[in-house]
């Protein structure tokens, strides 16, 4: 139980988004962030909340949940399920808490690959050389269609070598080609690890950790700003980017003005023509 708490701390701390108001009481409130900060004191708190259960409550650390008594001596770590709609309530608050406005995303330092048309757009959180970022390249990303994907270079502390890496990715004549030759391809990286691009390697950081919180490599922001964590099947990555994704706004009739619904436009003709179908669509360190 100690390992799971050291590793829960050494997660979180990568990650400390805005705090929310607490929806347990002050002095509850108070007690549990002073108790927990004696005991975990690298854990950041960001909301002490009730649950369901009496006497427990739900701590949130960035995107990570536990519970505890109302002393914070004892920690649970796992689901809390809702037997009555068979759902898991730690899930759902998971699910809440991984999702960023993809508007704070800064597109215009990442590294770009476009398939086909390239309508659809996922932004990957990578590290050079993280094996399982280089299985999801090499993979399941080839496999996808009209997407857009923006690369950013996320390197992580425990591959010695991948700091220097990226930074030859990036001071590479073509960035974009050089990535996909080190990543897909197993060409050699270029010598050259200084230029004035580096500027958006560190930048590229401070959104993996400060914006994301990425806590593992590879992570994947999907069209709505959903984060997901890991290897994901090619086709279920598929119906998540296909489900995730906006649909486009309606066109404008001859006179500028968008029709509210569908009820509101009469069709001039009326064909038997079947409409187009529709294109179908684990976190590792």
């Amino acid at each position: 139980m100690l390992k799971l708490l050291k590793l829960l701390c050494l997660c979180i701390i990568l990650f400390q988004p805005i705090a929310n108001a607490d929806t347990a009481p002050a002095n509850i409130s108070a007690q549990l962030r002073k108790t927990l900060k004696d005991t975990l004191p690298q854990l950041p708190i960001d909301q002490v909340n009730i649950s369901p259960i009496g006497g427990i409550y739900e701590i949130i650390s960035g995107r990570k949940v536990f519970y505890v008594d109302s002393t914070g001596r004892y920690a649970m770590l796992g689901n809390m399920v809702d037997l009555t709609i068979k759902q898991s309530l730690t899930e759902q608050k998971v699910k809440s808490l991984s999702v960023v406005d993809w508007n704070k995303i800064p597109t215009k330092i990442a590294i770009v690959k476009i398939i086909g048309k390239g309508q659809r757009k996922i932004a990957v959180f990578t590290d050079p050389d993280c094996p399982f970022c280089k299985r999801l390249d090499a993979d399941i990303l080839t496999k996808q269609k009209d997407l857009t994907i923006y690369y950013f270079l996320y390197p992580m502390a425990m591959h010695a070598n991948s700091d220097n890496d990226a930074k030859r990715i990036i001071c590479a004549e073509n960035p974009d080609v050089t990535y996909i030759d080190w990543m897909v391809n197993d060409k050699t990286l270029p010598i050259q690890s200084q230029c004035k691009r580096l500027a958006n390697l560190e930048q590229m950081k401070k959104v993996g950790s400060e914006i994301v919180g990425v806590e593992a490599t590879p992570t994947i922001v999907l069209p709505n700003g959903q984060i997901v964590s890991g290897l994901i099947p090619a086709d279920y990555l598929d119906k998540l980017i296909t489900d995730t994704t906006p649909a486009p706004a309606a066109p404008a009739n001859e006179s500028g003005v968008k029709p509210a619904n569908e009820s509101q436009v009469k069709p001039a003709v009326v064909t038997s023509k079947a409409p187009s179908a529709p294109v179908p669509g684990n976190p590792a360190k």
